[in-house]
C-alpha cells in the first residue's frame, strides 16, 4: 500500500520532469539553469510536503503507476500543445481520449461501478468533473503562451493552494516541514 502523499509526490515530479523532457525533445524548448533549479526546488518542497503523511510499507506497482501517469500528463500537455485546433477543442479530444483510454482499464481491474442515481455524490461528481475540464482547458489555453517546462514547475501552485484551501475551508493542520515544502516550491 502506498499512501496518497508519496504517490502524489511522485505523480507531480513525474510531471515536472515530463514537462521539462517533452518540451525539449517535441518542441525544442530550452532547459535552462533556472528551470532546473526551480524543479529541483519544487520537488525537493514537494517531498516535504507529503511524504512525511506515508505510512506502511512502500509498493513499487502503484509509485510506478503515478510516474506512468505523471509523464502522461506531460506528454498529453505537449501534444495537445502542437494541435492546431482550438482549445476547446483540443480539450473535448483529451478528455474523449481519456474516457475511451480508462473505461476498459475500469472492467480490466474489476472496478465496482457506481449505480447512476440522483444521489448528492453524483452532483458533486459532475462538479469535479466540470471543474476538471475547466482546469485542463486553462491549462491548454495557457500553454500558448508560456513553454512546458515553465508550465510544469508553475503546475506544482496546485499543491500550494490545495494546502491552503485546507487550512482556511477545513481547519486542517500542517506540520512546520509541510511549510517550508510549501515555501520552497513558492
Amino acid at each position: 500500500e502506498v499512501g496518497v502523499g508519496l504517490s502524489l509526490s511522485v505523480n507531480y515530479s513525474a510531471i515536472v520532469i515530463g514537462m521539462l523532457f517533452f518540451g525539449w525533445l517535441m518542441s525544442g524548448e530550452l532547459f535552462t539553469q533556472t528551470k532546473a533549479i526551480s524543479a529541483f526546488l519544487g520537488i525537493l518542497g514537494l517531498g516535504l510536503v507529503f511524504v512525511p503523511t506515508t505510512t506502511g510499507i512502500v509498493a513499487f506497482i502503484p509509485l510506478v503507476a503515478a510516474l506512468v501517469s505523471g509523464l502522461a500528463i506531460a506528454l498529453n500537455t505537449i501534444l495537445a500543445k502542437k494541435l492546431t485546433y482550438n482549445t476547446t477543442q483540443s480539450t473535448i479530444f483529451l478528455w474523449i481520449t481519456s474516457v475511451i483510454a480508462n473505461t476498459p482499464l475500469a472492467f480490466m481491474l474489476s472496478e465496482p461501478m457506481p449505480v447512476l442515481d440522483f444521489r448528492i455524490e453524483w452532483f458533486y461528481l459532475v462538479l469535479f468533473a466540470l471543474a476538471s475540464v475547466l482546469a485542463s482547458w486553462m491549462l491548454l489555453a495557457g500553454m500558448k503562451y508560456i513553454d512546458a517546462g515553465t508550465a510544469g514547475i508553475l503546475g506544482l501552485f496546485e499543491i500550494v493552494f490545495s494546502v491552503a484551501f485546507g487550512i482556511l475551508l477545513f481547519n486542517e493542520k500542517i506540520e512546520a516541514v509541510a511549510v517550508i515544502g510549501i515555501l520552497m516550491i513558492i
